[in-house]
């Protein structure tokens, strides 16, 4: 199980492959109203659920019985659900960045730099994402979300990554205003989502420790 005080300076834990996501919401905001130095690393997968940013309005409860959900983080409609990767990083951004667009752009490539190297897979940061690419290296699937909500300087809500899951339920709710046919995944078939967790928060923590932004 992935639950490591290992580091001096970081905590990170683990917490299922169908982790409740109110008790996500809730469990974050607990760290951030005790957040004193240590950053946390929080990952799952969720039981299908959407969630709502602060950018598109709704009144709907659910969709073919998934739950919608508000936030308060930027960003519009996302599907959560099996085979998808979420981290919830929750980190005082003075810290470590110069500002919130540094650390974005911190995450977007570390994530890429990440798959490439652990992967063989290249993406792309595009329209608020990560997409994977066709042979001319334009923006072929959308396979990466990024929402954010800052709150006294205090960065949560994270990163979702679509490792293998069932696409359909992206056409229920335009997933950050796309369609649901320029959503991908990032594999053909399942993966051990416990243990990249556990790598791509190491590759993350290391990244941090010597990042430049």
């Amino acid at each position: 199980m992935l639950e490591s005080e290992g580091k001096s300076t970081f905590s990170i834990h683990w917490k299922g492959l169908s982790w409740d996501y109110q008790e996500s919401l809730r469990f974050q905001e607990d760290l951030v109203s005790k957040y004193k130095s240590k950053p946390y690393f929080i990952a799952s997968a969720h039981a299908p659920v959407f969630s709502v940013g602060r950018s598109l309005k709704t009144t709907k409860k659910n969709i073919k019985a998934i739950p919608i959900v508000p936030v308060e983080r930027g960003g519009k409609a996302m599907f959560h659900g099996p085979g998808q990767l979420t981290v919830y990083p929750v980190i005082k951004i003075s810290d470590y960045f110069k500002g919130p667009r540094d650390y974005v752009c911190f995450l977007f490539c570390s994530i890429k730099e990440y798959f490439k190297e652990k992967h063989k897979i290249e993406l792309e940061s595009y329209d608020n994402g990560l997409w994977t690419l066709n042979e001319d290296r334009t923006p072929n699937k959308k396979v990466g979300f990024i929402g954010l909500r800052i709150k006294k300087g205090i960065a949560y809500h994270g990163f979702s990554l679509n490792y293998h899951c069932d696409l359909k339920n992206f056409n229920l709710l335009s997933p950050c205003n796309i369609t649901g046919t320029q959503v991908g995944n990032l594999f053909k078939e399942d993966k051990n989502l416990e243990a990249e967790a556990s790598s791509i928060i190491e590759y993350i923590i290391n990244k941090l420790q010597f990042n430049d932004f």
